[in-house]
């Protein structure tokens, strides 16, 4: 469950994680090479520091207008209602009891049992089903232009042609997983609803960085590396002048290459990505609001 809307700009965070190139040891953007701008924010994700990598992504005053947009918007939103809070609160119980891992794989277990035979039988027909829903969902998306909707669909082929029914039911896989995401709930120190939607954005950055380590390691238990594709990620410079440049970058994906290409722009002496700059001028021009509840069912988080 999502129990926030987010403002944009955590969307403009995440875009940014699918589209950090490659590791390297400058640790600040430079005038002078757009793909420096691109190492540093790699670099902070490798760190898990979102906190680094928005204040990279942005020049300081057009984030020091997102971040005061994040905080006058957490500041104000709207009361909990009864329902939510609950919700929430069971959720947030599941994860962080003293026994989530027995718990929560005892409840793994019980579905498994009851889903593994029809998972095998019509793996084939669900394959084809997820590619054919994420594809129309990424073409219908006007928010992504055409080389980004190529990029999400390479992305989303690698991951369909990886996964397996042997990989969903692996028991002691799902067992090793589920005490690494109990344990960074527990390290994330949430304990109500109320207190989640008004975290400041510097808050929501540092257990988004807690949250982020914790999917690497869950990751990396079903054999998806996501620093070992930063490592191997390359950056090839295409075209450009003082003022903008086109990069191609290209890292593995679960033993797929996957290729993008961006747009940098020079602003106020660093480089950084148009989009990402188009994207947070557009949120600064619209009227604030305040965060709203999503009020959608929770996801459905392993019940009986």
């Amino acid at each position: 469950m999502s129990p926030t809307l987010l403002p944009r700009f955590a969307a403009l965070l995440l875009l940014g994680l699918l589209l950090a190139a490659c590791r390297g040891e400058q640790a600040v953007p430079t005038a002078d090479d757009p793909a420096a701008a691109i190492r540093a924010q790699a670099q902070a994700l490798r760190d898990n520091d979102l906190a680094r990598y928005a204040e990279l992504s942005l020049p300081p005053a057009l984030y020091a207008g997102m971040e005061r947009r994040w905080n006058e918007a957490a500041a104000s939103a709207a009361p909990v209602d009864a329902l939510q809070r609950a919700e929430f609160d069971e959720m947030l119980q599941r994860l962080t009891a003293k026994n989530a891992e027995v718990e929560l794989f005892r409840l793994y277990n019980k579905r498994m049992d009851t889903l593994e035979k029809e998972i095998a039988g019509q793996w084939p027909m669900l394959q084809a089903t997820a590619g054919i829903f994420l594809k129309a969902a990424v073409d219908n998306n006007a928010e992504l232009d055409a080389e980004e909707k190529a990029h999400a669909q390479a992305s989303i082929a690698a991951v369909l042609a990886w996964v397996t029914p042997e990989l969903l039911t692996d028991r002691e896989r799902a067992r090793l997983a589920i005490t690494e995401l109990a344990a960074s709930a527990r390290q994330l120190e949430l304990t109500s609803l109320e207190q989640t939607r008004q975290l400041n954005l510097q808050q929501a950055l540092a257990k988004g960085g807690i949250a982020m380590a914790g999917l690497k390691r869950v990751g990396r238990i079903y054999g998806f590396d996501a620093d070992a594709s930063l490592d191997a990620l390359q950056v090839e410079y295409l075209e450009g002048d003082e003022q903008r440049a086109r990069l191609r970058l290209r890292y593995p994906l679960l033993e797929q290459e996957i290729a993008v290409e961006i747009e940098m722009q020079r602003r106020d002496g660093g480089w950084y990505n148009a989009r990402t700059l188009r994207e947070a001028e557009a949120e600064l021009a619209e009227p604030a609001v305040a965060l709203e509840l999503d009020t959608k069912s929770p996801s459905d988080v392993v019940t009986d």
